[in-house]
């Protein structure tokens, strides 16, 4: 898939650009960064994530913390137990707009793998660079994008839907009052 999208965002940058571009050259461009590709799919994935990890060590330990408190203080095994799960979905939950922040400054790394003569480490950095200011304009589009796509494919999933429910009402006895499908 990655080698698909710096092929696109390569083909792309060449036609805004008025180069010539082929499906194979653009293709061929995307197999010469192999490895750069590689490695910044590799970081595309672990930088956010890795976030999240820290945000769960973080909530681990404050939930401990928590945790130590609540014996010195309330004495109660239940008690403890209910603080603990508090204060780490708390935390965790709190990691979420981190991650979702970092992945969309993130997101142009590919792009910019393809059209610019750089290293996976220098794409993320660029693609960071680039997004800054521009964060939630992003999310807007992704969160559009997403709407758009479900609603695709809820409307392609109709007929499919309809044909089943005929295909099913078919196969069983129809009711006196269905004489249609009988």
């Amino acid at each position: 898939f990655q080698i698909a999208l710096a092929a696109l965002a390569y083909a792309l940058g060449a036609r805004l650009t008025g180069q010539p571009v082929s499906t194979m050259r653009a293709y061929r461009q995307a197999l010469e960064k192999f490895q750069s590709i590689i490695a910044a799919a590799a970081l595309s994935l672990v930088l956010p994530f890795g976030a999240w990890g820290v945000a769960a060590l973080a909530s681990i330990v404050v939930g401990l913390e928590a945790a130590a408190f609540l014996i010195l203080v309330l004495h109660s095994a239940s008690m403890l137990t209910a603080a603990i799960l508090i204060v780490v979905v708390l935390l965790v939950l709190a990691a979420i707009p981190g991650v979702i922040y970092i992945t969309l400054r993130i997101t142009l790394a590919m792009p910019v793998l393809a059209t610019e003569r750089c290293t996976a480490r220098q794409s993320l950095e660029r693609s960071y660079s680039l997004s800054k200011g521009r964060v939630l304009r992003m999310l807007g589009i992704v969160a559009l994008t997403g709407i758009l796509a479900l609603l695709a494919t809820s409307l392609a999933d109709i007929p499919f839907e309809v044909g089943g429910l005929v295909f099913s009402l078919q196969q069983t006895a129809a009711p006196s009052w269905f004489p249609f499908l009988g």
